[in-house]
């Protein structure tokens, strides 16, 4: 016999199932949501965005892995700039370019609550960690923030380090895994 659909049923339905739950618990009042590796339909990306931009309880929110895309990611950096309750953000392995770079670091500029931000694994190049390295100028609250496995060579890594002379509340900045060299 083949197992094949019902097992690809069964993993649909334990996604939907970590969906809602993800859902059930931002809405609810939890510290937590994960949505890692769940596909996200166009009304899952907007209930996202209410959550985010009306979240009193919410702390952390995980998007890793949603094949965010980078129009996606405008919505969420949008309603990031009035939260104020998420310390902790992971965006990373989705399909995000320079262009959601942009949203998210004009998020984090403004962002008073935000403490880490994980954007590993995208398709970031220098132009998008020059625009982290100007938002880490402005913020003052941001302690970690990963950018590894993206494409940022020495020229950003050498933005993102000038940055960080003036910042003093970063304690953790991930540049593993890029196209860096000795002068980065």
């Amino acid at each position: 016999p083949c197992f094949c659909s019902s097992a690809r049923t069964t993993t649909r339905e334990a996604m939907s199932s970590k969906k809602d739950r993800a859902i059930a618990a931002a809405r609810g009042g939890e510290e937590e949501a994960n949505f890692d590796r769940v596909s996200l339909s166009e009304d899952d990306w907007a209930i996202v965005e209410e959550i985010v931009a009306s979240t009193d309880t919410l702390q952390e929110l995980s998007l890793a892995s949603t094949s965010m895309s980078d129009a996606e990611t405008a919505v969420i950096a949008k309603a990031l700039k009035g939260n104020a309750s998420i310390t902790v953000l992971w965006v990373g392995y989705n399909e995000i370019t320079n262009a959601g770079a942009k949203s998210l670091a004009d998020a984090i500029e403004g962002n008073a609550t935000l403490l880490e931000f994980y954007l590993g694994g995208n398709k970031v190049s220098n132009i998008g960690a020059i625009l982290f390295a100007n938002a880490l100028k402005e913020n003052a609250t941001l302690e970690k923030i990963w950018l590894n496995n993206n494409s940022i060579t020495d020229a950003g890594a050498s933005a993102l380090a000038d940055a960080i002379k003036s910042n003093l509340t970063l304690e953790v900045c991930d540049l593993s895994c890029n196209k860096i060299g000795d002068v980065g």
